[in-house]
């Protein structure tokens, strides 16, 4: 058994958390079956400094004081909180610098065998800057998106990128196109094990009264289109906000929108603005053991994704496999890493980018249950095999491998 040092931004900042991504939370806990693994995280206000989360041992350092003003990791992501105001960018070099100092304390403290960082910049970078020090620990990269599209900003992003591969002996990516994405900023092949995050596909697959389901939350009973992630520019909601309006002049269908973000009020606006408020709602956050509920009552689940004028966009969200694994009929744009797993009029339908009549048109249609039903077996299949159990095994296998040639 090995002891994997899990280095991450985005992280549970307490039990129930419901803001930020849980994908890494979720990959701690199958590598924990095998391995003991120690989690090291920045510190968010109101988040305890060292516990244990569901039998793992959570660490969030401190990188800016007073801890209350903590600005940069608050559950929403990095860049959107770096682009929301001064404080957030002034934080930016104490997070590196805090971040270096704690890996190296928990490094001499724990006697690592192997540390996984996600995301290139900041945990990819400092774990870089790490092994200088400690050359025998083997270095396990994930990349996700954010991180690979930050460096092609920045100068002397490809540099920087370079030596963070390099520094890595193996690296994951979510998607193919980001694998692209990645050997284009380094400017070389980088050999890299192609693997999106996971799903429970357990957990997302119930029967759920929908009628009594509606009436307790005092929700409409009538064809259901679901929205689940941040409203972030990213995520492509207005988009999704013009198409409803051209689907409410074909069916009566109404949209949920679960999550919360700093586009929120701008979004909301827009929904008056088209004379939408009767049929899109605004959930606000959800549980996270409570979305299985919200997929398993929806008819469609949406994923309008687009690539923004700095040229950022998806990895492969987990929100595709969730719904997959509730059996429900994805749409979703043809960005980023989703083309991986959505194959279109296959197990869901794919569409261009910004283009509200092509989603229009493809929701009317995934709303149709003669075209549904049938996919519904190959969608619960394409989640079966990304579910957790076989994404942990193939981070076992890398793990087992590489602490086996540790000098």
């Amino acid at each position: 058994m090995a002891t994997i040092l899990v280095t991450t931004s985005t992280f549970p900042r307490w039990a129930d958390d419901t803001l930020p991504a849980r994908f890494v939370f979720d990959l701690s806990l199958q590598m924990a079956q095998h391995h003991q693994v120690i989690v090291l995280a920045p510190h968010a206000p109101g988040a305890a400094h060292h516990e244990t989360l569901n039998g793992l041992d959570v660490w969030r350092f401190p990188y800016f004081r007073p801890h209350r003003l903590q600005a940069l990791c608050n559950g929403g992501g990095i860049l959107p909180a770096i682009r929301s105001g001064l404080l957030p960018k002034c934080q930016v070099p104490f997070l590196f610098l805090n971040q270096l100092f704690w890996l190296n304390r928990m490094v001499r403290r724990f006697r690592v065998d192997l540390i996984n960082s996600h995301w290139m910049i900041p945990q990819g970078f400092t774990t870089a800057l790490l092994k200088k020090r400690f050359p025998g620990i083997p270095h396990l990269l994930t990349v996700h998106s954010s991180d690979v599209h930050t460096l092609r900003r920045l100068p002397g992003g490809g540099v920087a990128g370079r030596f963070i591969v390099n520094s890595a002996d193996r690296v994951v990516t979510v998607s193919r196109f980001l694998h692209r994405t990645l050997e284009n900023l380094v400017g070389k092949e980088v050999d890299s094990q192609i693997m999106p995050m996971g799903v429970n596909t357990a957990a997302f697959t119930r029967q759920i009264d929908r009628n009594a389901y509606f009436q307790k939350h005092g929700i409409a009973n009538k064809l259901t289109i679901l929205y689940v992630g941040k409203l972030i520019e990213v995520k492509g909601v207005s988009t999704l906000i013009q198409a409803m309006k051209q689907v409410r002049a074909t069916c009566d269908a109404q949209l949920l929108i679960a999550g919360a973000g700093v586009l929120q009020g701008e979004l909301e606006r827009e929904v008056q603005m088209l004379s939408l408020n009767e049929h899109v709602r605004f959930l606000g956050l959800f549980p996270h053991d409570h979305l299985a509920d919200l997929y398993n009552v929806c008819d469609v689940v949406v994923i309008p994704s687009i690539v923004t004028d700095r040229n950022e966009t998806e990895g492969m969200p987990t929100v595709i496999l969730e719904a997959m694994a509730a059996g429900r009929p994805v749409v979703a744009s043809d960005v980023g890493g989703i083309s991986d797993v959505v194959v279109d009029t296959q197990n869901g339908f794919l569409v261009p980018p910004k283009d509200p009549q092509a989603l229009a048109d493809r929701l009317i249609c995934a709303l149709d249950p003669d075209v549904a039903a049938p996919m519904r077996d190959q969608v619960q299949k394409t989640a079966h095999r990304y579910d957790w159990q076989q994404v942990g095994q193939v981070y076992d296998e890398i793990i087992r491998d590489l602490t086996s040639q540790k000098i």
